[in-house]
């Protein structure tokens, strides 16, 4: 049965904003503890050190006015429609940053088990690579075609 246009008036009124609330859901012990791991021995993989500013940061924003003391969010409240952002929705950029650090320190544990070392971020993988990849295309021209040969 839907609520009527009163009920729903009076709970804006009393409830604030009734937005779709997140989950309960948090990173966990262990989590926080594989990412620190693979900050630590994986030191000088920078995506890894981005992604973990970048939770940081999101985390630190998702508080918002939650306490009484000085939070991150204070610096923008004042800001032009800063009232239309929920912070408490700064917590999915967290889960993302640290699903994204997870995977990256599970490739390099899957490369260090297959005894290769990581290689560099946008580097060509040679050694999975089919051979028919590295054919020429049978729709392929024989010579490139410039300008001067379309007259």
């Amino acid at each position: 049965m839907p609520a009527t246009p009163q009920v729903l008036a009076l709970s804006h009124q009393v409830g604030g904003y009734q937005a779709p609330s997140l989950s309960g859901q948090y990173l966990g012990i262990g989590l926080l503890a594989v990412l620190l791991a693979g900050l630590v021995v994986w030191h000088r993989d920078v995506r890894l050190w981005l992604l973990a500013a970048v939770g940081v940061v999101c985390a630190c924003f998702s508080f918002g006015l939650a306490f009484h003391h000085w939070t991150l969010w204070r610096l923008l409240v004042r800001f032009p429609l800063m009232d239309n952002v929920i912070p408490s929705r700064f917590v999915l950029f967290t889960y993302l940053a640290a699903a994204a650090m997870l995977g990256i320190v599970v490739d390099h544990v899957a490369r260090a088990a297959a005894g290769r070392r990581p290689r560099p971020p946008g580097a060509p993988s040679s050694a999975g690579a089919p051979a028919w990849r590295w054919r020429r295309s049978p729709w392929s021209r024989s010579s490139p075609t410039s300008p001067t040969a379309c007259r």
